[in-house]
This record gives C-alpha cells, structure tokens and sequence, in this order.
C-alpha cells in the first residue's frame, strides 16, 4: 500500500502532512488535497500547503453542514453531500 494511502486510512494525518512533500497541492489527488485541508483546519501549528480555493470552501462548508447536523441536519444529508470526501471518511467511516 502507498505509504500516502495508509496513512490516510489510518486517519494518521499528521504523519500524512509529515511524509507529504509536493510543492504544489494542486497536483495531487483530491483525497490528499481534502487530508491537508482538513490537517491545516485541525492542527493550526503545522504548516501545510494551502489547498485550492474550491477545495477550502468545501471543507468550510462540509465543516458548516456537520455543525448542523448535530442539532437538526440528518447524517443522510452529509452522507449525500460529501459522502465522496476524505473528510466524510474521517469523521464517519467504521
């Protein structure tokens, strides 16, 4: 397995944003770009590579909707939403 690939669906992102070593997010695969994103987001004392606009007001909103979805959002709403995401994966795959 891609030493990228395990990390992620260990959930390990610090390692992940540890290995990952591209100069340019912009040509990586979206689940990369979607794990940095979501690190920078998480953990604000490392420094990744900053993710494409589209890919930052996504997880903004993915972010947004499952804020909500606590109080009065189904899951199902997510699941149709972002259910293609790392950041779905990350938070509600088993």
């Amino acid at each position: 397995m891609h030493k990228y690939a395990g990390c992620l669906l260990e959930r390990n992102l610090p390692r992940f944003a540890e290995l990952f070593t591209a100069d340019t997010v912009t040509s990586v695969p979206t689940h990369y770009r979607e794990a940095l994103a979501l690190y920078a987001t998480l953990d604000t004392c490392f420094l990744v590579p900053q993710p494409d606009e589209a890919t930052a007001f996504a997880l903004d909103d993915f972010l947004a909707e499952m804020e909500q979805a606590d109080n009065a959002l189904p899951e199902d709403r997510l699941r149709r939403r972002f259910g293609n995401t790392y950041w779905y994966y990350y938070f509600f795959a088993e």
